[in-house]
C-alpha cells in the first residue's frame, strides 16, 4: 500500500514495511525461526533467530543511547556484509539514529567525503 504525502509525486514507504518494524513483527510471530546464518572460517556457521537478532540489536542500541548523542545522529558502519552489520544497522535505528554505510573497498577520500557530509 502506498502512502502519499499531500502534494507528493513519489509514494512514501508504508511504515509497517520498514525493516525495523519487520524485525519486531518477525520476533513476535516467529521468534525461534532462523533469520540469518553467518559463515566463519573453517566452514563454521552461526545461525541467528529473529529473537537472538532483536536481542543483540537491543543491546547495541542501549550502548548507543548511553553515549548521549542527539537523536538523529549519523553513525557510520564500516565493514563487510555480515550478520553483525545487519544487527548494527538495526541497533542504530532502534536508538533513534541514522546509519551511514561505509565499505572496506571505498577510497579514503570517498570515506572522508561521506563523513564530512
Amino acid at each position: 500500500m502506498d502512502i502519499r504525502s499531500p502534494g507528493a509525486r513519489q509514494p512514501m514507504v508504508d511504515p509497517a514495511r520498514l525493516p525495523l518494524q519487520g524485525l519486531y513483527r518477525q520476533e513476535s510471530e516467529a521468534p525461534d525461526r532462523v533469520y540469518m546464518t553467518q559463515p566463519f572460517g573453517g566452514g563454521q556457521l552461526r545461525d541467528y533467530t529473529w529473537r537472538q537478532t532483536a536481542d543483540e540489536a537491543r543491546r547495541m542500541a542501549a550502548f548507543l543511547k548511553a553515549q548521549g548523542w542527539p537523536e538523529g545522529a549519523r553513525i557510520g558502519i564500516l565493514g563487510k556484509n555480515s550478520a553483525g552489520w545487519i544487527m548494527a544497522d538495526l541497533a542504530i535505528w532502534m536508538a533513534g539514529h541514522v546509519s551511514v554505510p561505509l565499505y572496506p573497498l571505498q577510497s579514503a577520500d570517498n570515506v572522508r567525503q561521506i563523513a564530512e557530509h
